[in-house]
């Protein structure tokens, strides 16, 4: 066995314990934290795209009975722009980590297909509405709902067409591809790009919190939104491909935002597990 599948043999069979394979990528990829900082930088900065009122429609008064396009940080983070940022989360990931894909993995991702899949994902909620995931909602009526309105939508396309999305949209909701992690990411990085602003920031004295809320508060010892998704995706997730990536990824806004996120904790070391979720690695 030559020295390159050597490696990737020892990539595919190492400890599964998280913080080993975190240590392994650290190895691997002797820039992994400054990749996984740049990564959120440059995904942070393609956000603030959101902040920039479009002047033609401006001027064409489209704006009239909308949001105060003078204060466009006022406006709530919508499924487009959820959208925005799993579609520059894929291409990000691509372009900080792709190389080292079919090395570590033994497989090139299909990138296209992953932007398929998460500019689709969401497209029955346009009829729905956004259900949260917290355990307010039956997630089995959400899903049929949605693929409802999806197959509704889907009576547009060629049949071809058809066929692949919807295998998309399936895959996405049974969590059978990556852009389901990426999902998750993509919510957490908005919560840290939103930071305090609105109902994204500390879950005191916030009503209708659910049984899931309460548990990851209880568990975390924090309220912040931020520390409690984290902690519900490191238990929910933490088998799937990528996410060692992925939760340096999140270890890099936490190191980058976290006195902004709380300005009563003063630091977050890089390439350290934050306060609050170190039990959940």
């Amino acid at each position: 066995m030559n020295q390159k599948n050597s490696n990737k043999s020892e990539a595919q069979n190492h400890d599964s314990a998280l913080q080993s394979q975190l240590a392994y990528l650290r190895k691997t990829i002797p820039d992994f934290d400054e990749r996984c900082r740049n990564f959120y930088r440059a995904w942070k900065h393609m956000m603030d795209q959101r902040m920039v009122a479009r002047m033609g429609y401006v001027k064409m008064r489209f704006y009239k009975r909308a949001y105060n396009f003078f204060l466009p940080a006022a406006m709530p983070f919508t499924d487009a722009d959820h959208v925005f940022g799993l579609v520059n989360a894929v291409i990000l990931f691509r372009d900080f980590f792709g190389e080292f894909v079919p090395y570590l993995y033994g497989f090139e991702p299909q990138w296209l297909e992953h932007v398929e899949e998460v500019v689709f994902h969401e497209i029955g909620e346009i009829k729905i509405g956004d259900w949260t995931d917290d355990g307010a909602y039956d997630v089995c009526e959400k899903d049929r709902l949605e693929q409802e309105a999806f197959d509704e939508f889907m009576k547009l396309f060629p049949p071809d067409a058809q066929a692949r999305h919807q295998r998309q949209f399936a895959d996405v909701r049974e969590h059978k591809t990556i852009a389901k992690l990426f999902d998750k990411q993509a919510f957490i990085l908005g919560i840290g790009y939103l930071k305090s602003k609105g109902s994204t920031g500390s879950l005191y004295r916030k009503r209708g919190l659910t049984e899931r809320d309460h548990y990851y508060c209880r568990k975390t010892g924090s309220k912040r939104a931020i520390d409690n998704t984290f902690a519900h995706l490191l238990d929910c997730y933490r088998d799937m491909t990528f996410m060692p990536f992925v939760v340096g990824i999140i270890e890099a806004m936490y190191a980058e935002d976290f006195t902004e996120l709380d300005s009563l904790v003063k630091s977050c070391t890089p390439g350290e597990p934050p306060p609050g979720v170190k039990s959940f690695y």
